[in-house]
């Protein structure tokens, strides 16, 4: 049942950064160096301000602040000047300002697909744990599903290419986004708000208020609505289907009444707090809050058509649809929109997250300690019609194919605590610990209607009225120690070299799928369900099986950077990055 995935990289670069007038925001990269080793060759990259010169962009590619331009790591920054120029939607449209950083959404989800290089991940299955780790303020957001952040709020974005196995730690053989949101500000007063409307019915309305707390605080209050209609219609009704009724499609309004669907529904806020009661004390609260109602994504069948030789369940059943010929695609999109069988279609998808974090910056002097504590509860509820496909009764019931609702609750605590020396030596590093704990409790409620055309009724009822359930949990344990060090050799020659070893372990429990009746181990049609997770493993143990396992891995990174001239950067490096192992959420199919 265990999924082995110890995946390991290595990235060799080389970078050279030539420093003159920039826009905005500027890149100049050199020439790839291929090699089946996924190794590249690629210039610094920089933001500024425009004009005729660069501004000073400080990053914390490091785990320390240090100017961009002699940054020996491949990273691009985003400020929020350029973010308030471009507007964009949300992070993954500013993989248009950044080299080699490539986003987009899971099919079906509104889930990001972050990938670097060619590194990436496109499912959406919850214990698998993406190449690129997405950072806010330093806390690691482990799901795909609320990775697409707003971007109103945010401060800079940077974006680390290649493995970053040391600082960053594990699940970083893509690279890393880091994303600073904006922080209190002392002794201001002010707003600030943005308001968009568009097609397809697009709302959204953010605003902002920093407020001062006497001389040593100040409190921050984000929050915003986001709605919008929708861009799909509900016409893949397909047919004839004994007992069904024929295609109707006529390319505008659908069979099932082409209802506008994917429409969005969030509401979001966070607010900070910031306390400063000495020059080298510096302490940052947070409460995130975020309730998304959002239509579900519909699935679109693109199969109609279908010629080969090798049929699909689709054309075994009848349902291509040569009238669908020349029609937009976006206007055959599936949705049943049932609400019983645990589907709840008709509430869309629900998604909630609830999170405190707090940022503790201690200045002793000869360095900064470091301690970011966070905890973040994250509970998903997400139906949809995954066959691209169904078909209405005569009287008025449906068919549903393959319809489906994917259930989690995922809590997620994390603890690092870091020092990054000052000294004024030629000598510093950085060196922490760090420790996860993620808990996910997870069921799919299936409804697969198209075996009543193929087998029959079941025992407990027609397949298509019959809620088939999968349900497995994890729980997974990370710590890790790493250490980095940087000494600069002369005043234009930097070497750095540091290595991290995490100890991961993670704990399975599953059992087959099966039926509400079956629940209990025997047969009982008293139990009764309010929603999938009802099934849990933890409610219903009989028939679960455990598998745990443990992974020990070491990453390092070593570098060397030399200022050719004033304008004139250059660093070469190796780095290895680590994948722990994982569960697939479908075992017990």
């Amino acid at each position: 049942m265990l999924n082995r995935q110890l995946y390991r990289s290595s990235c060799l670069f080389a970078m050279i950064a030539a420093f003159g007038a920039a826009p905005a925001f500027a890149q100049s990269d050199a020439a790839p160096t291929p090699s089946a080793q996924g190794n590249s060759a690629s210039s610094a990259d920089t933001a500024g301000s425009g004009g005729t010169g660069l501004a000073d962009i400080i990053v914390t590619a490091t785990r320390r602040s240090t100017d961009l331009q002699s940054t020996p790591v491949s990273v691009s920054a985003v400020d929020s000047s350029l973010i308030a120029q471009a507007a964009p939607r949300d992070l993954g449209d500013l993989a248009a300002f950044v080299p080699n950083f490539s986003a987009a959404t899971i099919a079906n989800f509104n889930a990001a697909s972050f990938a670097m290089r060619g590194v990436g991940q496109t499912s959406i299955i919850v214990y698998f744990e993406p190449p690129v780790a997405v950072l806010v303020d330093d806390f690691v957001v482990p799901s795909v599903q609320t990775q697409l952040l707003d971007t109103f709020d945010v401060a800079q974005v940077e974006v680390l290419r290649g493995p970053q196995g040391t600082l960053f730690g594990k699940n970083t053989t893509g690279g890393v986004v880091t994303v600073r949101t904006k922080r209190p500000e002392m002794n201001y007063i002010g707003v600030e708000g943005r308001v968009e409307y568009g097609d397809f019915g697009q709302r959204k309305i953010q605003a902002a208020a920093n407020v001062p707390l006497g001389s040593i605080a100040a409190l921050r209050l984000v929050g915003g609505y986001e709605k919008s209609d929708g861009y799909y219609k509900n016409g893949a009704c397909y047919g004839p289907v004994t007992g069904f009724v024929p295609n109707k499609f006529d390319g505008r309004s659908g069979c099932l009444g082409g209802e506008t669907l994917g429409g969005k529904d969030v509401w979001q806020a966070r607010a900070k707090l910031l306390i400063e009661p000495s020059s080298n004390l510096s302490a940052l609260f947070q409460y995130e809050w975020i309730r998304d109602t959002s239509d579900v994504v519909p699935s679109v069948n693109e199969n109609y058509l279908y010629t080969g030789t090798n049929p699909f369940l689709t054309d075994l059943l009848g349902l291509t649809d040569p009238n669908a010929q020349g029609t937009d695609p976006l206007d055959r999109a599936a949705y049943t929109g049932r609400n019983d069988a645990l589907l709840f279609m008709g509430q869309g998808q629900r998604i909630s997250v609830d999170g405190v974090y707090a940022n503790i910056e201690y200045d002793t002097g000869i360095g900064t300690i470091t301690s970011v504590s966070g905890y973040r509860y994250q509970r998903s509820r997400i139906p949809n019609s995954y066959a691209g496909a169904t078909a209405v009764a005569a009287d008025g019931q449906y068919l549903s194919f393959f319809d489906a609702t994917r259930d989690d609750n995922r809590k997620t605590w994390q603890q690092e605590l870091r020092f990054a020396s000052d000294f004024s030596g030629p000598f510093n590093f950085v060196a922490g610990g760090f420790y996860q704990r993620d808990k996910i409790d997870f069921c799919v409620g299936q409804v697969l209607g198209f075996l009543d055309l193929t087998s029959g009724p079941l025992p407990f009822g027609n397949w298509n009225d019959t809620p088939y359930l999968l349900c497995n949990a994890q729980r997974a344990k990370s710590r890790a120690l790493f250490l980095e060090g940087t000494f600069k050799a002369t005043d234009r020659l930097t070497i750095t070299a540091g290595g991290r070893y995490t100890w991961d372990d993670k704990t399975w429990l599953g059992r087959q799928q099966t039926f509400i009746p079956a629940l209990g181990g025997g047969f009982d049609p008293t139990i009764r369900l309010g929603q999938a997770l009802d099934a849990s493993v933890y409610n219903y143990p009989a028939g679960v099986v455990t598998v745990s396992d443990k992974w020990r891995e070491p990453t390092y990174r070593v570098s060397v950077s030399y200022q050719a001239t004033d304008d004139l950067f250059v660093f070469g490096g190796y780095s290895r990055g680590y994948k722990g192992g994982g569960f697939n959420d479908q075992i017990g199919g």
